[in-house]
């Protein structure tokens, strides 16, 4: 949902209004409703007839645009199950201003370590100090997106009577299906990858650009230019139809191209995305509270906007170790997709990590300490330039263990995705990838296919068993 929002006043605006709230009106925002429950039912039970029904329209939509790919020698059948493959495994991400300035979410570092759950935006009328007002527009277009294109239940006002009603709404996240290193860096320089078992539901665009577009008319979008296109939210196991949708909305099939060019492995594009790449993602959220001790996958931040930085960088770090989460390290901005491998995995993150990546990871410490205090004289002098930053980056890159240089998972990079979160390299297995692990295994198996579930292949960052239970839904 993407509208322009005041920033938050900082940590003690947050702290006053807990106190004044009370852990009362704060507890339905830690556990599933009826109402979001009955949302998630109906959109999956309706998802897989819609998606295939779409299915010949959308295979027709590929092949009138193969040629044009770098891999268009796979048929448009091919195309799309790659496409699906690699979006079973896309990074659902929610992105926030440490700061809690910019545009879009209100939540800051100061929020996140006064809460437990992740606060949506209804949520921040009780945990900080905003208040609501039945005709301001951009509550109008948010509750109109949530009740008339995700179908929650519609309250008597645009506000919510109490706390109760406010937690019945979803938080919004993207589906990171064109493997930004930052999530979707039009929403701020801290992203928090979701586990994909949350019960979530898509949208073929920005509610909130549709909203405002379309119904509203209040802050149009260049991007949607077509409002007669039909929306019907999907899942992320039935989802085809949003492919016909997004083509539709955007009156292009600019859009579906990217898709397949940047996610498809064969025909993997990187390079510059720019403003319609990063504005027109597909929505996506959860119909379910977010816990940060149970949901968040892990954390990528912006290494020039907080590397080096002894207050919201710090702050960030401390929150990460503490919650046991791994900190990825991204040098994007708005250029977010030019690298291919523009993430690396901070070394205080050893510790939550399996001894495979754990032991020469953390001989990284040293490197990240000299780097944290380059970047903090770097961030005091006022003529650097985004060119120093890189440097700085790949410096540090290059003071790190290979295994640190990190990327979005691809399908069949690791036998065991709930466990495991990153990869180091490409994947190279043959397609098609195999969903399970190798059989039982008897004494005359080669070496080289004794691996078991708790010997993840040398291309995976994994968590230990311990932290892949608590992300357990």
């Amino acid at each position: 949902f993407s509208v322009g929002k005041e920033p938050m006043r900082g940590v003690l605006a947050v702290v006053v209004a807990l106190v004044a709230r009370g852990d009362d009106e704060l507890a339905p925002f830690t556990r599933r409703n009826k109402a979001q429950v009955a949302t998630w039912a109906r959109a999956a039970q309706k998802a897989p007839d819609l998606s295939e029904g779409a299915t010949q329209h959308v295979l027709s939509l590929i092949d009138s645009i193969r040629g044009s790919l770098p891999c268009g020698a796979l048929s448009a059948e091919e195309l799309l199950a790659r496409f699906e493959a690699e979006t079973s495994v896309a990074e659902l991400t929610h992105n926030l201003n440490a700061s809690g300035v910019g545009p879009g979410t209100e939540v800051s570092v100061s929020v996140l370590e006064s809460t437990e759950f992740l606060p949506t935006d209804w949520a921040m009328l009780y945990v900080g100090n905003k208040r609501c007002f039945d005709k301001d527009w951009i509550y109008e277009v948010e509750n109109s997106g949530e009740t008339e294109i995700y179908g929650f239940p519609a309250w008597e006002k645009t506000c919510p009577a109490n706390s109760s009603q406010a937690a019945e709404r979803p938080a919004y996240t993207a589906l990171n299906t064109l493997r930004y290193d930052v999530g979707n860096p039009v929403f701020g320089d801290v992203s928090l990858v979701l586990d994909r078992r949350l019960p979530v539901i898509l949208s073929p665009a920005d509610t909130g650009y549709i909203e405002m577009t379309c119904r509203y008319d209040t802050m149009p979008s260049s991007y949607v230019k077509n409002c007669s296109a039909q929306i019907e939210p999907g899942t992320l196991s039935h989802f085809r139809h949003l492919l016909a949708a997004s083509v539709n909305l955007f009156n292009s099939t600019k859009w579906l191209k990217t898709q397949l060019a940047r996610s498809v492995p064969e025909c993997e594009e990187q390079g510059f995305l720019g403003d319609f790449e990063t504005s027109t993602y597909w929505e996506a959220v959860v119909a379910a509270p977010v816990v940060y001790s149970r949901h968040v996958r892990f954390v990528v931040a912006a290494f020039q906007a907080l590397f080096g930085d002894d207050d919201d960088g710090a702050r960030l770090v401390a929150w990460a170790a503490q919650h046991r989460l791994a900190l990825v390290w991204a040098h994007s901005d708005q250029q977010a997709g030019l690298f291919v491998l523009a993430r690396l995995l901070d070394p205080l993150s050893a510790d939550f990590l399996l001894p495979n990546v754990s032991a020469p990871l953390a001989a990284g410490l040293d490197a990240r300490r000299d780097t944290w205090r380059a970047a903090a004289a770097l961030r005091a002098n006022a003529t650097a330039t985004d060119r120093d930053w890189l440097a700085l980056f790949e410096a540090f890159r290059a003071g790190l263990p290979p295994l640190a240089s990190v990327r979005t998972l691809f399908a069949g990079a690791c036998e065991d995705p709930a466990r495991c979160f990153l990869a180091t390299t490409p994947p190279a297995r043959p397609w098609p990838p195999t969903d399970r692990d190798p059989p039982l295994l008897d004494d005359d198996t080669p070496a080289y296919l004794r691996r078991r579930r708790d010997e993840p292949p040398a291309s995976c960052i994994c968590y230990r068993d311990d932290r892949a239970e608590a992300a357990a839904w």
